[in-house]
């Protein structure tokens, strides 16, 4: 399992960040109690899933350092509107990204599996999508491929955690203030699929190496 400073320079080098940008972010969010904490060099502790989904919050929202622990915890929070499955039932988005992150660091990786996963964020409009997708053998009344196999996609939206279930009054303010604090011009929306999500997976477990990429 590596530490967060190979966390850092392994995500630097995977999204093609600067190292000195992701490391400041990472202090940043260190300090504010957003990864995990403890003694630095050899005595540090290891990176944990959450801190890997954290991070990549911060690196997909390309969040400046000013911002960047508002942004992640923010996003971080924004809440499930329906559940994937009954073994798998996040309740905010760093959650799902965690749990993904963790599903990952299985042995031999989620394609052995033939499973998909996608995070997509839209910050200009306060929303963030999660695609799990998998195959399965196909129900007595479902129409599978020639092997009989059906492919499964469940997609979950995350929305911002001050948005309730009564939308008479309208959105709230501070939904409208996190919007736009995003970029919007061109309407980005970084996502992380299954390729990533395996090769974070397998380095935070320790299965691999950081820079580790899946053939």
């Amino acid at each position: 399992m590596p530490r967060l400073t190979g966390l850092i320079e392994d995500f630097a080098q995977r999204f093609n960040f600067e190292p000195t940008k992701v490391a400041s972010l990472a202090r940043v969010m260190r300090e504010a109690g957003l990864l995990t904490q403890g003694a630095r060099g050899v005595n540090a502790p290891m990176a944990s899933s959450m801190d890997a989904a954290r991070l990549l919050i911060a690196m997909m929202l390309d969040s400046k350092m000013a911002t960047v622990a508002e942004d992640v915890d923010l996003f971080g929070r924004f809440k499930a509107q329906q559940k994937f499955s009954d073994v798998f039932a996040p309740e905010t988005l760093e959650e799902c990204l965690a749990g993904m992150i963790d599903y990952c660091g299985q042995t031999g990786g989620i394609h052995h599996h033939g499973a998909m996963l996608v995070v997509c964020l839209r910050p200009y409009v306060g929303i963030a999508d999660a695609t799990v997708g998998y195959i399965r053998e196909a129900g007595n009344d479902e129409q599978g491929d020639e092997d009989g196999m059906i492919e499964d996609i469940r997609v979950v939206s995350f929305i911002h955690p001050d948005i309730g279930d009564d939308l008479s009054q309208g959105l709230p303010p501070s939904y409208f203030e996190a919007t736009k604090r995003f970029p919007s011009g061109f309407y980005q929306e970084p996502k992380v699929t299954d390729r990533e999500l395996v090769a974070i997976g397998q380095v935070v477990a320790g299965h691999q190496p950081i820079h580790w990429k899946p053939e």
